[in-house]
């Protein structure tokens, strides 16, 4: 599977029209199975999945900036745990996933399932923050 060194910057209306931008998308998507495989309990999923380290700045000009803030920061983690390697060169070369310690998540792209929120379709009641035993708060 082909993705990029690290993740790119995405933009609000992206669609991932070219090979980059899909390999760019298959790194965020592999990184955060990655960097959640050894953090999550479906028990606790506030604690585990959430850190103060990701918190996202809330002052951010978009939600893209908002999103590209916690990819980023997950990548350095992984990074610094030497989880992913780091590859010079740049960010919008492929390379195999295997080839930067992506390999083993690789199945769960086909096998796994994805928690999409959409935050302008979403009201305000705390439903989600029951629905997902506290991943998502009373606002969102």
């Amino acid at each position: 599977m082909q993705v990029t060194k690290r993740p790119a910057h995405t933009r609000a209306g992206e669609a991932y029209p070219t090979e980059i931008g899909r390999a760019s998308l298959t790194v965020v998507l592999l990184e955060a199975v990655l960097w959640a495989s050894s953090r999550a309990d479906s028990q606790n999923p506030t604690r585990s999945l959430r850190s103060a380290a990701l918190a996202p700045y809330v002052f951010n000009d978009s939600r893209h900036d908002t999103v590209f803030d916690v990819v980023s920061r997950r990548h350095r983690e992984l990074e610094a745990e030497k989880r992913v390697t780091r590859i010079g060169g740049r960010w919008d070369e492929l390379v195999d996933a295997e080839s930067i310690g992506l390999g083993d998540v690789q199945p769960v792209l086909t096998t796994g399932r994805l928690l999409v929120w959409e935050r302008d379709s979403t009201i305000d009641d705390g439903v989600g923050q029951a629905e997902t035993k506290g991943y998502l708060d009373e606002r969102e």
